[in-house]
């Protein structure tokens, strides 16, 4: 016969085995907010200019965030977008949520978002100074469905305002000031698969230059900042905000600066 000593220890011994088992289901199963996942994110554009710090609170104008590779058994779509930070402080710009179906260099799905650039690089703490290594910036969410929160990290680069330029696609730049806005058309036209277009600038001011399709809907953003007065050319690749190629059809390209807008017509021929 067992002795009563010899059975406390082993009821003692048994539920110390159930309480490490019941732990680690509560722990793999709800996750634990203090220990963040990793996520990939990239930052679009990469290049942040010092004079985004000078434009109107609250001004649309975003940089883009794409988020995803997120571990096994989780997925961008259950992300609480109202939760998503850029550097801790900067929230989402309302209604910049996409969910995508993929992007280039992520292996899923993606959410792409936007954070206000003026905010953005006032989150930086770094007012007026310019880096060539470039700062790391990090952006965190959570899915309140697993208690879960992700967190990514990403380097950009800041430049002084003096030195802008487009911050996507290739351009080049002529010294010379002109009198008026002009909108080129594009060449070569039609073209297949890339084509450059140019403007004039005679003022200093905030540009867009957004690809359009044929019912009106953007198709890329080719320029969204501040840009100095001069002849600027822009090469079109082509690609769509997602990297995808478009279509063969007719397209339209749209200008507007300070209370200029222009439109033209070209065609991609494949």
């Amino acid at each position: 016969m067992m002795s009563s000593k010899y059975l406390s220890i082993q009821t003692l011994r048994g539920i110390m085995i159930l309480f490490l088992i019941l732990s680690t289901f509560f722990v793999v199963s709800f996750g634990s907010i203090g220990d963040p996942g990793n996520a990939k994110i990239k930052i679009v554009p990469n290049v942040w200019d010092t004079w985004w710090e000078y434009l109107i609170p609250g001004v649309k104008s975003d940089v883009l965030c794409y988020i995803g590779n997120l571990p096994a058994g989780y997925s961008v779509g259950e992300i609480e977008v109202n939760s998503i930070l850029l550097n801790g402080t900067v929230p989402i710009t309302a209604g910049s949520d996409t969910l995508l179906a993929g992007y280039p260099g992520f292996a899923d799905s993606v959410l792409r978002v936007g954070f206000n650039k003026r905010e953005a690089i006032l989150s930086l703490g770094l007012k007026g100074k310019d880096s060539s290594l470039g700062y790391q910036v990090t952006v965190t969410g959570l899915i309140p469905s697993k208690n879960w929160q992700f967190n990514g990290v990403a380097r950009i680069k800041l430049r002084k305002h003096e030195q802008n330029g487009p911050l996507q696609g290739s351009a080049k730049f002529d010294a010379g000031i002109l009198s008026t806005f002009e909108l080129s058309q594009n060449y070569p036209n039609p073209f297949n698969p890339e084509t450059e277009i140019s403007f004039n600038l005679p003022d200093d001011g905030y540009v867009n230059l957004t690809i359009l399709n044929i019912l009106g809907q953007r198709v890329r953003m080719l320029v969204d900042e501040f840009q100095h007065a001069g002849h600027i050319t822009i090469h079109w690749d082509g690609k769509d905000d997602q990297g995808q190629k478009v279509t063969s059809g007719v397209y339209f390209y749209r200008l507007d600066a300070s209370n200029f807008t222009q439109t033209r017509k070209m065609t991609l021929i494949k």
